[in-house]
């Protein structure tokens, strides 16, 4: 009977035994089915990630691309990460050319230093309107800049350097300046004739008047004397056209003078 029970009990101990292996292999056939999952699914989420990543890049790239402006990034400390292909074009030069140089060396622009270090200090963009750049040999570019500095959070990681031609512009300014140059000569020219031909006009109108006027005090019949009214008004008509062309041209040339005369506000009606 107790060979018996022994027997049983080991039979029972040998069933939990083969339960337990079958656990076990359940539980480590389970880990492993997770594991593999655990791993696909990180391995999706990464590649979803990298797509993403590049997705975003791509966009930033046709960006950076399509602006008609020159565009460099910089790092924290003035070293040129990358220029779109407006700024190459612009200052004819490769991006290869200017990766990993000081902007303002690369540039030939002393003052972005300083524009740099204000921009670092005070955390604000700095611009220059009337600037230009200097690739090497290469003939200087007129620019008007930009720069702004790139944040994450609270600091500085970098800066953004926008930068546009003002070749044209500068054309413009020069020919509407030789344009009003040309203007005010010709308006100078022009005050210079109108107040010589006033001149030259008035002198002998005032003589035909003073002759006139010596005229209508001789011997003159009714007819006569109408004749030489007439001739005496016309006369001075024309001698007012006259004095105002001439006056005319000198407000023009900035020489018209004020004339003071006295006058008495007191009024005698009596």
């Amino acid at each position: 009977e107790e060979l018996a029970q022994w027997t049983e009990l080991l039979e029972h101990v040998e069933r939990s035994y083969e339960e337990a292996d079958t656990e076990r292999y359940l539980l480590n056939h389970t880990l492993e089915k997770v594991s593999a999952e655990m791993q696909q699914l990180y391995e999706t989420l990464q590649k979803n990630r990298e797509t993403e990543i590049r997705r975003e890049r791509d966009k930033l790239q046709a960006i950076l691309t399509a602006i008609g402006d020159g565009l460099c990034t910089l790092d924290r400390q003035g070293y040129i990460l990358q220029i779109n292909s407006a700024g190459q074009n612009l200052l004819k030069v490769s991006e290869s050319e200017l990766v990993g140089m000081l902007v303002w060396e690369a540039f030939g622009a002393p003052f972005l230093l300083t524009d740099f270090l204000t921009l670092l200090q005070d955390q604000r963009s700095c611009r220059g309107e009337d600037a230009s750049f200097q690739i090497q040999n290469q003939p200087p570019v007129p620019v008007s800049y930009t720069l702004t500095p790139m944040m994450v959070g609270q600091d500085i990681s970098g800066a953004v350097l926008l930068f546009h031609d003002i070749h044209i512009q500068k054309q413009t300014e020069q020919i509407l300046h030789r344009a009003k140059a040309e203007a005010e000569a010709a308006a100078a020219m022009k005050g210079a004739f109108l107040a010589n031909m006033s001149h030259e006009l008035r002198t002998p109108m005032n003589a035909v008047i003073g002759m006139i006027d010596l005229l209508q005090e001789t011997s003159l019949d009714a007819e006569q004397r109408s004749f030489t009214d007439i001739v005496r008004i016309s006369s001075q008509t024309l001698l007012t056209i006259i004095n105002e062309i001439l006056d005319f041209s000198k407000l023009e040339a900035g020489e018209m003078h004020l004339e003071e005369i006295p006058l008495n506000l007191f009024i005698n009606f009596s």
